[in-house]
């Protein structure tokens, strides 16, 4: 490894670290689910985490954002990186990330369940949303085939690769599905439409700032206004 990639590596643990900052929760924890149930609510938030060198926010990204709304909250993170392929949990995989995800929810007693993920925590969003039955899923700039970069041997369930695939194999009636993106990203939109049919609906933003989109409509107070919507009874 030379200077100049030991060099990039300190700044990208910096800029985390301070981005983490203020945060009311020990960001050395190496649990993938934060909790935040003991709430008077029956609405029940998750949100999925991205891959940390592609942040344009925290590693719990909508941690800030969803302080103000009185809700139950899960914020799930990737802790291998590997666009949840290899799960939450020790010899994990995307089945058993769902059994656990199920038991949160079950937990939570709550009338309405909302995912959210924005880029590869987007791909969970909707891939957990999907399996899971949820009331909404909310999907910012998401891919619709996982990463290219991970190796093929982190891909214990191939069958979950592809969102196309995964739609079409398990049919889910009750999920509304909002996919966001902005039409100054060819590859945004082209991950998007490859995600069309009943329950989703796609949301064009025009000139928001290509995959940083999520960034500006959390400055331009147009995410609150979504989550506002989402949370609602």
């Amino acid at each position: 490894m030379n200077i100049k990639t030991v060099l990039i590596a300190v700044i990208f643990s910096i800029i985390h670290h301070q981005s983490l900052m203020g945060l009311n929760f020990d960001v050395t924890n190496k649990e993938s689910i934060l909790r935040e149930t003991n709430i008077n609510s029956k609405v029940l938030v998750v949100t999925f985490g991205g891959l940390h060198h592609r942040f344009v926010m925290p590693m719990f990204e909508f941690y800030n954002i969803l302080k103000p709304f009185n809700v139950k909250k899960l914020f799930v993170r990737d802790m291998y990186q590997c666009w949840y392929q290899r799960g939450i949990s020790e010899n994990g995989n995307i089945t058993k990330t769902c059994a656990i995800l199920r038991d949160e929810i079950q937990k939570a007693n709550v009338d309405k369940v909302v995912f959210f993920g924005n880029s590869s925590g987007a791909y969970a969003a909707l891939l957990f949303g999907r399996l899971l039955l949820v009331d909404e899923a909310h999907a910012f700039v998401p891919q619709t085939v996982s990463g290219a970069s991970i190796p093929h041997y982190e891909y214990r369930e191939p069958e979950y690769f592809d969102l196309p695939t995964v739609f079409s194999n398990n049919p889910n009636p009750k999920t509304k599905f909002h996919i966001y993106y902005s039409d100054d990203n060819p590859n945004d939109i082209i991950n998007a439409d490859r995600l069309r049919g009943d329950n989703i609906i796609h949301h064009v933003y025009k000139k928001k700032g290509g995959h940083t989109m999520v960034t500006t409509l959390r400055n331009e107070k147009i995410l609150h206004a979504i989550i506002r919507e989402a949370v609602s009874n």
